[in-house]
């Protein structure tokens, strides 16, 4: 299961981000200094990276940026209207995007997972089947589907062979869902 590996220097914005993920979304890995952000980067899958960025990090995002220059950066810090050239800084690193600590804390977990790699994987696969020719969905078993929007098989007892017909929709999501039996 992937995680995302935060970097932040509150408990209150690493707890905001853990509240704010979903349930079934990645984890938290709470990191204390670079060297542990490195430690985890190559110990665990790391969906994104959530840090507080400051001026004496900056050098050390740049090298971490060049060696992995898809992995997704947020910047999360209270963020007040005299860092500006912190935030411009964080421009020309190529941090992925910038959130206010106590003003986005609700939202924080939603800007993570739709910047992540799962996320962005699951977007340029979203036309995989079309490429081969298949319709939108397919299953194995019958009774069951994959949504693409979830990518979650998504097995209901109400949902039976009868019940599915050409214009039939996944009980999960509004998507026709197209099945072999």
């Amino acid at each position: 299961m992937p995680v995302v590996a935060a970097l932040l220097e509150s408990r209150a914005a690493a707890l905001a981000l853990r509240r704010s993920l979903p349930r079934d979304g990645p984890g938290v890995v709470s990191c204390r200094s670079m060297a542990g952000l490195r430690r985890t980067l190559e110990a665990r899958l790391v969906d994104a990276i959530v840090l507080a960025p400051h001026p004496s990090l900056m050098e050390e995002l740049a090298r971490l940026r060049s060696r992995l220059p898809a992995m997704p950066i947020v910047g999360y810090a209270p963020f007040r209207a005299d860092d500006g050239e912190l935030m411009a800084e964080c421009e020309r690193q190529a941090l992925t995007t910038l959130a206010i600590e106590g003003v986005d804390d609700a939202v924080i977990g939603d800007l993570v997972v739709r910047c992540s790699l799962t996320t962005v994987r699951r977007h340029a696969l979203a036309d995989g089947p079309g490429c081969f020719g298949w319709s939108s969905g397919f299953s194995d078993v019958p009774g069951t589907c994959w949504c693409a929007t979830s990518s979650a098989r998504c097995a209901r007892s109400t949902w039976r062979a009868s019940s599915r017909s050409a214009g039939s929709t996944c009980p999960a999501s509004s998507e026709p869902a197209a099945h072999r039996t």
